[in-house]
């Protein structure tokens, strides 16, 4: 069974030096993720990592998050946008559909 999003969001923090305080308090606290264990998690996953990183961060309804670096949160935002378009696609198939179903 696949986990359900609850948010995601992109967000830019020092390597290995995240802190439970703004931003990350302001960004990622509304979605309940525990923001110590989250910074904690952060900075294990920068630690090699120079300057400023572009972060994107899934969380899920079960409060797990994802860390996903610049060019894997491009890639996820542009498949749920690919699926969204599809699914666009889908409904403008059906209101053609039921438009000429009643010009008749």
């Amino acid at each position: 069974m696949e986990k359900e999003i609850k948010y995601d969001v992109k967000l830019k923090l020092p390597a290995g030096h995240a802190l439970p305080k703004p931003p990350v308090s302001i960004v990622l606290g509304p979605a309940g993720v525990n923001l110590e264990k989250f910074c904690e998690d952060f900075n294990k996953w920068s630690k090699d990592m120079e300057g400023t990183v572009e972060v994107g961060v899934i969380v899920y309804n079960d409060l797990s998050y994802n860390l996903l670096n610049k060019e894997q949160y491009l890639e996820y935002k542009s498949s749920s946008f690919a699926e969204i378009m599809s699914a666009s696609h889908i409904y403008k198939e059906f209101k053609e559909d039921e438009d000429r179903r009643f010009r008749r």
